[in-house]
């Protein structure tokens, strides 16, 4: 039988409590929003045959073998570039043997030769008589008549009487003498030298007026180096330049006549130099 319920211990009130404590708590903890909420998809089954290695071809070895070509190209270019800079190399040390100055070779040239002034004399006098003219069948006009009419002649006119001359004023100072130009001659030789110390493996190049005024030029010449020249102007010197290629060389210059005079000089020691 059931009879009316007793009252209630203490220790039901106590898990009533704590039961409405944790109710409390879980209400309170946080909720993400939908935005937020892990949604998944549809399930889609696996294809088999992404699985199947027993059916794939099998990798040829030979083509994961890199092209040879990359190493053809990069030898062809390399030797390209190797003939490229020898090539350059001998045209800059290429020199013109008719053009150098040697130590066994002088270096004199004979002076130019001018035209010469060719004059026809005129024939020598013949002693002998011109010859007649032909003779003509004709017979020669007759002489003019003449008629002559003798004139008195007018008397002389009376002499003028002619005054006598002044005497010259004489004068105690003496003439001035002519005027005398006096001009230096000009140097009949013309020496051009170039001195200094060449480095080993430099090319030396020495540009110079020639006997008729032009500009020449002589490469990778030996040091040092001398020409003498016979200029046509006897009023003009001349110039000579030397130069280095790779200035490392210590040059000097100088001209001087036939006779010793030093016309130009420079002692600069330097890899360039003019006179």
């Amino acid at each position: 039988m059931s009879g009316p319920s007793g009252p209630e211990s203490p220790g039901a009130d106590k898990d009533r409590g704590s039961r409405a404590d944790e109710t409390d708590i879980q209400s309170r903890a946080y909720s993400a929003p939908e935005s937020e909420q892990f949604t998944s998809a549809p399930y889609v089954p696996p294809d088999p045959a992404l699985y199947d290695y027993d059916n794939y071809a099998p990798v040829d070895p030979e083509q994961d073998v890199p092209p040879k070509w990359p190493w053809v190209v990069g030898v062809v270019a390399i030797v390209a570039a190797v003939a490229l800079v020898a090539s350059v190399a001998l045209l800059v040390t290429r020199t013109d043997n008719t053009g150098l100055a040697g130590p066994d070779t002088s270096t004199t040239t004979a002076p130019p030769v001018q035209d010469a002034i060719t004059t026809t004399p005129p024939p020598p006098p013949t002693s002998e008589p011109p010859p007649p003219p032909p003779p003509t069948t004709e017979a020669p006009p007759p002489p003019p008549e003449t008629v002559t009419v003798t004139q008195e002649p007018p008397p002389p006119p009376p002499p003028p009487t002619e005054e006598p001359a002044p005497p010259p004023a004489t004068t105690s100072e003496a003439p001035p003498p002519p005027p005398t130009t006096t001009r230096p001659p000009g140097p009949r030789q013309v020496t051009y030298s170039v001195t200094g110390t060449k480095a080993p493996g430099d090319i030396i190049t020495v540009t110079y007026i020639d006997a008729s005024g032009r500009s020449r030029t002589q490469r990778n010449v030996y040091i040092p180096w001398s020409l003498t020249v016979t200029p046509i102007s006897q009023s003009e010197v001349g110039s000579v330049q030397a130069s280095s290629l790779f200035l490392v060389s210590r040059l000097n210059c100088s001209i001087t006549t036939s006779d010793g005079t030093v016309l130009s000089s420079n002692t600069g020691n330097a890899a360039q130099t003019s006179c």
